[in-house]
């Protein structure tokens, strides 16, 4: 879920098939972070929101990667001082 809503808590974790789809059944409604990792800094994150019944489909290509787009930048990790 997305942090300070109704879904905070909710957590969905999968892997993707080998055609590399992936589709997390029976969601409840809401807004969402989604990103590709657990821990570490991820390729992509973004928020969605997801209304009563409704199939969505994303394109999480290089085009929604983090130097695109990045709904959550509050969640960049710090980068250590070079040097």
């Amino acid at each position: 879920g997305q942090p300070d809503s109704p879904t905070k808590e909710e957590r969905y974790n999968l892997r993707t098939a080998e055609d590399g789809t992936f589709k997390f059944p029976n969601v409840l409604p809401g807004p969402y972070m989604l990103t590709n990792r657990v821990a570490g800094e991820p390729t992509w994150r973004l928020r969605v929101v997801l209304k009563p019944s409704e199939e969505r489909e994303l394109n999480l290509g290089p085009g929604n990667n983090l130097s695109a787009q990045d709904d959550f930048p509050q969640f960049r990790q710090a980068k250590p001082p070079s040097g």
